[in-house]
């Protein structure tokens, strides 16, 4: 398998420790009809290059966004302590050096958080929709 595949599904299993949260890996970070929720979202973002080293050694980033999504229902004073404590159980998982089943050797993390709630214009603004980004640094052999 791939080491981002492997990543992808590391942090899913991960957030699965989050109680009544359904969690899924996707291609982007889109929620499906009939999908529960709340609904966490792990897709790949990029992967590059971080650094080039003598000995066919390279460290590689790979970036995992984390989107979380929950009924909203358009009233923006409600559930607003729940939501941020939801969003903190995730972000708090989220924030580890390791990955279960150590897919990649890691020898690096970051997590960039998302606005506490994205706004979301049209059909899908009956959602509260946050996210995060967590970038792995993964020390590996080049090829040539």
């Amino acid at each position: 398998m791939s080491k981002f595949w492997d990543t992808l599904y590391s942090v899913k299993a991960r957030l699965g420790q989050v109680p009544g949260v359904q969690v899924a890996v996707r291609k982007r970070a889109i929620l499906l009809e009939g999908d529960p929720l709340p609904m966490v979202i792990v897709s790949p973002g990029t992967d590059s290059v971080d650094t080039e080293a003598f000995n066919r050694v390279i460290l590689y980033r790979y970036q995992v966004n984390v989107t979380l999504v929950q009924a909203g229902n358009r009233v923006f004073e409600q559930d607003v302590k729940d939501w941020l404590q939801l969003r903190q159980t995730v972000r708090d998982i989220s924030y580890r050096d390791s990955l279960p089943g150590d897919p990649v050797q890691l020898c690096g993390f970051d997590l960039v958080t998302n606005p506490a709630v994205e706004i979301v214009s049209g059909a899908s603004s009956n959602y509260d929709v946050t996210g995060l980004q967590l970038t792995y640094l993964s020390q590996e052999e080049r090829l040539a």
